[in-house]
């Protein structure tokens, strides 16, 4: 399935598309995704951003509060899951595709 993901996003074409402070802010953001909150201030990190949510890799976290929800809204903060406060990937299998590609590429 990562490798289904990797080929269908074009993961390798973005990885290489990025600067150098784009990759080191996205080897942060696969441990932590609210680094892509925290270095919004950095242009390099936002243009990253954009790039991983126009992709469909992680998503703006909103909406936590109960009633919102049908079951149970999401935990605060989950790093093994990926959940940050702010940003999530879009599941755990979005994150290793990204992190299987800058194992291989870079």
């Amino acid at each position: 399935m990562v490798d289904w993901i990797v080929r269908v996003r074009g993961l390798r074409e973005l990885v290489k598309s990025l600067s150098g402070r784009e990759v080191e802010v996205l080897r942060e953001a696969i441990n932590d995704p609210d680094v892509l909150f925290e270095r919004l201030g950095e242009p390099e990190a936002q243009r990253l951003r954009e790039k991983l949510v126009e992709s469909n890799l992680v998503v703006e976290v909103w909406g936590r509060n109960e009633w919102s929800w049908i079951d149970e809204p999401p935990p605060e903060v989950d790093r093994e899951l990926g959940i940050g406060r702010y940003y999530a990937w879009q599941t755990p299998l979005h994150r290793n595709a990204v992190e299987r590609v800058l194992e291989l590429e870079i």
